[in-house]
């Protein structure tokens, strides 16, 4: 079994661990979404702040 995650790296896992890694992304998939709004600003302007020609 094989889970890719957001940046599309493949992780080989156990049958158990898969379970594991399915239930606590179920558990953490609503406070994620509601984080990654926030990630994603923050990235954004750290990434203008590191190099002012990718403002925008």
């Amino acid at each position: 079994m094989a889970a890719i995650n957001r940046k599309g790296h493949i992780y080989h896992l156990q049958h158990s661990e898969l379970i594991t890694f399915v239930f606590r992304n179920r558990m953490l998939s609503s406070h994620a979404r509601k984080a990654n709004m926030g990630y994603d600003k923050e990235k954004q302007a750290l990434r203008t702040k590191l190099n002012p020609q990718v403002a925008g």
